[in-house]
């Protein structure tokens, strides 16, 4: 086996990938062994000196050392973008053909390398965001609390997406929708509650019809039971008719319910 860092550069290429694969095993020393004297590396790399001190800062973050670094912002993404090429490509790919699941699951692996990846958590907020756009426009019962979720990372991923000045309109544009999808969701997910609320409200009033309309002789006890049976659902019905315009189907079925409950609250008030 050829010891690049001895050998002198053939191909640039190798040395380049060697650099990479080491950065990304997190073997920062080899990479900096591996770059001494190395001028210009192949593959599209960045500077060399942007990659050393790359590693520098891994190395130093590694050990807890606070270290002064010529890593500025921009050649921090310059690496992040080369190091992390075959996730971006991968999960750009998978996003074009609308293979969401499969694009999200790349640019996370780009981002587990580091987090500090501008592009890919760019790219990963508009796969979340589209993920849910379609799992609310292709599923009568979308998970709302999941998709809810997904649209708050999204919104952080954007947020440190923003930092950087290239990405900062495209991230803002995006931030704006992922925004007007939570609304969305928002809306849906009180609308669920109302639904369910009013679904098991109607059930509540059928089982206490089921038990007592019948015209049949009750007892004492049943008596005192059912009055404050229809107490109960006399004082959560002014809550729930709240929810529903009158005019509603909701509202026109609680309005029968209002006038049956308040009917036999009459009769028992008379039965001894």
């Amino acid at each position: 086996m050829v010891d690049l860092s001895r050998a002198p550069a053939r191909a640039g290429t190798d040395r380049s990938t060697a650099v990479r694969t080491a950065l990304r095993r997190c073997d920062y020393r080899r990479a900096l062994s591996l770059l001494r004297g190395v001028t210009r590396l192949s593959g599209g790399a960045p500077p060399p000196r942007e990659v050393a001190a790359y590693a520098q800062e891994r190395l130093a973050r590694a050990h807890r050392r606070s270290r002064t670094t010529t890593l500025d912002r921009d050649a921090l993404q310059r690496v992040l973008v080369w190091l992390t090429a075959d996730e971006l490509r991968a999960g750009e790919q998978a996003l074009s053909g609308e293979h969401l699941n499969r694009a999200i699951a790349s640019f996370e692996r780009a981002l587990r390398v580091d987090g500090r990846g501008s592009r890919a958590a760019l790219l990963l907020a508009m796969a979340l965001y589209r993920s849910v756009t379609r799992e609310l426009t292709t599923h009568d019962d979308p998970e709302l609390d999941r998709t809810y979720d997904d649209l708050d990372q999204a919104l952080a991923l954007l947020d440190r997406a923003a930092l950087d000045p290239p990405l900062r309109p495209h991230a803002a544009q995006l931030a704006s929708a992922v925004d007007r999808q939570r609304q969305v969701l928002t809306r849906l997910k009180q609308r669920r509650v109302r639904s369910r609320a009013f679904g098991e409200y109607v059930t509540r009033y059928n089982a206490f019809m089921t038990r007592y309309h019948g015209g049949r002789m009750m007892t004492s006890s049943e008596k005192s039971h059912a009055r404050r049976s229809l107490a109960r659902l006399s004082t959560d019905l002014v809550t729930i008719r709240r929810q529903y315009p009158a005019d509603s189907p909701e509202g026109r079925k609680l309005a029968e319910i209002s006038d049956a409950v308040t009917g036999m609250q009459t009769r028992l008030r008379h039965v001894v």
